[in-house]
């Protein structure tokens, strides 16, 4: 198998019978996959941001949520709190 690298090549590979054709099958299960990690990731940051909503509300301390999530208090509120990242997730 030869790879080609422009128009040409492959209107020669073609010619000389020495290009294997193709399909699409794996790119698109690639993209289909792709596609339900963004999915995936969204669900599990909107429950997470109603987690952190919920903890909140309930009087949990910033420094008790970035304990849970692995990360200083300041970074939990820059990522939670009301202009956070997620915010507009709850």
């Amino acid at each position: 198998m030869t790879t080609a690298t422009n128009a040409q090549e492959i209107i020669n590979a073609f010619a000389d019978g020495d290009y294997e054709a193709r399909d699409g099958r794996y790119y698109s299960a690639i993209r289909v996959a792709v596609r339900e990690k963004r999915e995936a990731m969204q669900k599990a940051n909107a429950k997470l941001a109603h987690a952190v909503a919920d903890a909140r509300e309930a009087g949990d301390s910033w420094d008790m949520i970035a304990s849970a999530l692995g990360c200083s208090r300041q970074a939990a509120h820059e990522r939670f709190g009301p202009k956070g990242k997620y915010a507009n997730l709850t």
